[in-house]
């Protein structure tokens, strides 16, 4: 018997391109994968919402969106207590795709449907994750590819208020330089399973699932979204003309070698802030300052057609 799908699908990813495009594309989605149900979201978090009410009637959710989108449906997924039961598939359906970078998914529409009609499964490994929200509450979540406190917060912000019609790499390129000549004065302590790694005025810190973001960015390219661990890299405070110079080198994945760069594994990361409000954002969502806290917690995900 065929499992029961649930295609979710963000309108307003790709700048709107997503809800405008869908109708063209649905029934080569339908010839692929056979019977499903298909629900639009309406707002930001809606996504999340829709799955913690249907995560118990479903066997596999498909995302049309997104890693924001992903994001949500696989939180939701996760607070359910469906996720070691419920299948999740990636469609590549979004401005960003960093996640499935990491996977090896196609990125094309056909591939991904031809993967996921195969059924192969991958088991992946989540954070969970407590911060302080922007009105500076304690709140507990969720990350599936990364956490980036300092430069990578402030660039999110600029995103999330200009949007990525025309592409997320070009997007956040542009708030990056953005960022840079703003050059905001952040510092931080980061712990790695309880002992302290660095102290100081940084540009970046991670806890890092997955080896992408923002847009492409090969921040953390040993990382293996199935080990069971966080991979953190601290980038300790460069100049202006230095961080311009490293931009190439953060998207080739070359930025390790750079003097003072850190990289670190363990079960669970740490940032506390030093003097300053540190930004940070959670798969691509900007969502407080810090401190955070993140801790693996291996094998969660069942990811349909990385395998």
């Amino acid at each position: 018997m065929s499992p029961r799908t649930l295609l979710i699908v963000n309108p307003a990813s790709r700048g709107g391109a997503n809800g405008r495009s869908f109708p063209g594309i649905e029934s080569r989605i339908r010839a692929a994968l056979g019977p499903l149900e298909i629900v639009w979201t309406e707002s930001p978090r809606h996504a999340e919402e829709l799955v913690l009410k249907v995560a118990s009637e479903v066997d596999r959710l498909l995302v049309a969106g997104g890693d924001g989108t992903a994001h949500e449906v696989a939180s939701g997924l996760l607070e359910s207590g469906e996720a070691g039961r419920v299948e999740l598939g990636l469609l590549p359906l979004g401005s960003g795709g960093d996640l499935m970078r990491t996977l090896g998914l196609p990125r094309d529409l056909d591939g991904a449907l031809a993967r996921i009609r195969s059924g192969r499964q991958r088991r992946i490994d989540v954070g969970r994750v407590r911060y302080r929200s922007s009105e500076g509450r304690e709140r507990d979540g969720w990350l599936i590819n990364e956490i980036s406190a300092g430069f990578a917060g402030v660039v999110a912000q600029m995103v999330q208020r200009g949007g990525t019609r025309f592409g997320a790499s070009g997007a956040f390129l542009t708030a990056t330089l953005k960022a840079i000549m703003k050059h905001p004065a952040m510092a931080a302590r980061v712990s790695v399973d309880g002992e302290l790694r660095y102290e100081g005025p940084l540009v970046l810190a991670t806890a890092s699932n997955g080896q992408y973001f923002g847009g492409g960015m090969h921040v953390a390219p040993h990382a293996a979204p199935d080990d069971g661990l966080l991979d953190c890299i601290v980038i300790p405070f460069l100049s202006r003309l230095q961080l311009v110079r490293k931009v190439p080198a953060l998207y080739a994945g070359e930025h390790l070698e750079v003097a003072g760069v850190e990289q670190f594994r363990g079960r669970t990361v740490e940032i506390q802030p030093i003097g300053f409000d540190v930004p940070f954002e959670v798969d691509g969502e900007p969502l407080g300052q810090l401190p955070i806290r993140a801790e693996a917690v291996p094998g969660a995900l069942r990811i349909v057609g990385a395998g």
